[in-house]
């Protein structure tokens, strides 16, 4: 799992079986697999599988998506897209190459080019997921989830509640809720809840702001109170999450 990074998984030979969280998905050469941020997943690949691959903070997604959010929202359902078109293979395959080679290169300006060259990948994901058969789910549902996930990014931070974004989206809190379950087998609560839990566990993992200041941080005023909330969905405490993950850590460097 990695709690605070999302990973786009590009294929251009071979496949792989790839499960995330409790969803299995089948990749080919020409597909686009989304990893988001805090899911545990597993990969069991194909021989002779090639591809590319971008790991990417939600952090600067959330910073590059500022004047369009929507585009984030393809980076938070997990997914394995067929890319279709030759064209849109070959242009989001040229996208990962450019952003491989100014990241090796380096010359002046590369990191305004990487963005450059991610946000094509961006749009052409959101793309792509927009236009994806969802059968159990009608494009208003698949329409309202989406939309609450893009409202959930710019406030996530102050604890609104969910009146608060059944409002912002002109529906009420029950069709809110049954929309994303329809569309992401998901309560609206359990959607907010599942960012607050990345943002987290990126925080505990990488600041060094005490547990206290996280919670307040992410709108819990009690540092009890963001104790049991945390400890109920990792079912360990927020300190000792923050233990374990430096054990691990350092194990890895190793």
């Amino acid at each position: 799992m990695h709690p605070s990074h999302a990973q786009l998984l590009l294929f251009t030979d071979g496949g792989a079986t790839i499960q995330i969280e409790s969803a299995v998905f089948e990749a080919r050469a020409g597909s686009l697999v989304v990893h988001p941020a805090g899911m545990v997943h597993g990969i069991r690949y194909q021989p002779g599988t090639e591809g590319l691959t971008i790991t990417v903070s939600s952090s600067y997604v959330e910073a590059l998506v500022r004047d369009d959010v929507k585009l984030s929202t393809g980076l938070q359902v997990a997914g394995a897209y067929e890319l279709g078109p030759a064209g849109m293979k070959s242009g989001i395959e040229a996208a990962f190459q450019s952003m491989l080679v100014e990241s090796q290169r380096r010359d002046l300006g590369w990191r305004m080019a990487v963005r450059g060259h991610f946000l094509t990948v961006l749009v052409a994901l959101f793309r792509v997921a927009q236009h994806i058969d969802q059968p159990k789910a009608g494009s208003r549902d698949r329409e309202l989830a989406m939309g609450l996930r893009a409202l959930i990014e710019q406030h996530f931070r102050e604890q609104k509640r969910m009146t608060f974004y059944a409002d912002k989206l002109a529906v009420s809190p029950q069709r809110l809720n049954a929309a994303c379950n329809s569309a992401l087998g998901s309560t609206a609560s359990d959607i907010l809840y599942d960012r607050l839990m990345t943002e987290a566990c990126r925080n505990l993992a990488y600041s060094e702001m005490t547990v206290a200041e996280i919670g307040h941080e992410l709108g819990f005023d009690d540092p009890a109170y963001f104790n049991r909330f945390f400890a109920k969905r990792a079912q360990i405490p927020p300190g000792s999450w923050r233990a374990a993950f430096a054990a691990t850590r350092r194990a890895s460097d190793t």
